[in-house]
C-alpha cells in the first residue's frame, strides 16, 4: 500500500455563465432499445441570458436521451447558440448529463414527456462543451462547464450553466 500525503480537501469553484431556456417540439419515443427507451427531442429554439453569453438557440438541434428501466434519463444533446453580439459566428453547445428523480426512493411513476415537475424532485445535471470560431467567445472552446437543470417546463428544459474555475 502506498502512503499518500495528507491533503486538505480541495474545493471546486465556479462562476455563473448563463441561463439557457430550451424550447422543444414533439418528442419521438422509441421503446425497446438495449439500454432503455430512446427519446428524440427536436430543439425548436430558445434563449441564452447571462454575464458570459447572451443570444438565441437556433432551431434544428436535438436531444437523443435514453430513459432506463430505473427511471434515469441519460441526456445527449447538441445545439447551436447564435450570440447576440456576433450572430454570424454560432457556438455549438453539446452536453451529456443525467436526470434522476430524487423525491422518493420508490421507482418514479410514469410521467408524460414534457410534464412539469418540482425542481427539487430531480437530480438534473449536465456537462456542456463548446466549439466556436467567434473571436469574442473563443475562451468557451477551452473551458469546462457544468449545468444544473433548474426546472422542466412543458416547452423544454432550463439550465443554469457555470464555468469551472
Amino acid at each position: 500500500m502506498t502512503d499518500t500525503p495528507s491533503l486538505p480537501q480541495m474545493t471546486l469553484a465556479t462562476e455563473f455563465l448563463f441561463r439557457i431556456v430550451i424550447e422543444t417540439s414533439t418528442p419521438l419515443r422509441v421503446p425497446g432499445m438495449p439500454d432503455g427507451d430512446l427519446v428524440v427531442v427536436p430543439i425548436a429554439g430558445g434563449t441564452v441570458t447571462g454575464p458570459g453569453l447572451t443570444g438565441t438557440v437556433a432551431q434544428g438541434g436535438g436531444d437523443l436521451s435514453t430513459v432506463t428501466a430505473s427511471g434515469q434519463t441519460q441526456l445527449d444533446c447538441s445545439l447551436l447558440i447564435l450570440p447576440e453580439d456576433d450572430p454570424d459566428h454560432p457556438i455549438r453547445m453539446s452536453y451529456t448529463g443525467i436526470s434522476v428523480r430524487t423525491a422518493t426512493a420508490a421507482p418514479p411513476p410514469p410521467r408524460a414527456i414534457g410534464a412539469p415537475h418540482d425542481p427539487g424532485e430531480a437530480y438534473f445535471r449536465i456537462t456542456p462543451r463548446f466549439k466556436t470560431d467567434a473571436p469574442r467567445h473563443a475562451a468557451l472552446n477551452g473551458l469546462l462547464a457544468v449545468g444544473v437543470g433548474c426546472h422542466r417546463e412543458k416547452s423544454g428544459p432550463i439550465y443554469d450553466v457555470y464555468r469551472v474555475l
